[in-house]
């Protein structure tokens, strides 16, 4: 895993919605439910960090594929955001 420390003097409210997710998918790992992650954490100020476990670290070829799925689904969003409907 790749991490940024990030300092700040001001401190930030936590993102809900980031909240809820996080402990969906622990929900979802602790039922057995969750083989792997595939995790890029933003941190604000343009910093992230990434990080592979189970099955995403193990195969990396099929979590390539899984990523690439996800591009498509932002590469959606960002031309929804623009108002471009097709490609």
């Amino acid at each position: 895993m790749s991490t940024a420390r990030v300092l700040s003097l001001v401190p930030k409210p936590a993102c809900k919605t980031t909240i809820a997710e996080l402990r969906y998918w622990l929900r979802s790992a602790e039922r057995g439910e969750l083989a792997g992650v595939a995790l890029i954490a933003f941190r604000g100020a343009g910093l992230y960090s990434t990080g592979l476990a189970g099955v995403a670290r193990a195969n990396p070829t099929f979590t390539r594929g899984a990523l690439r799925a996800l591009d498509g689904e932002l590469d959606e969003l960002v031309r929804a955001s623009h108002g471009v409907l097709e490609g």
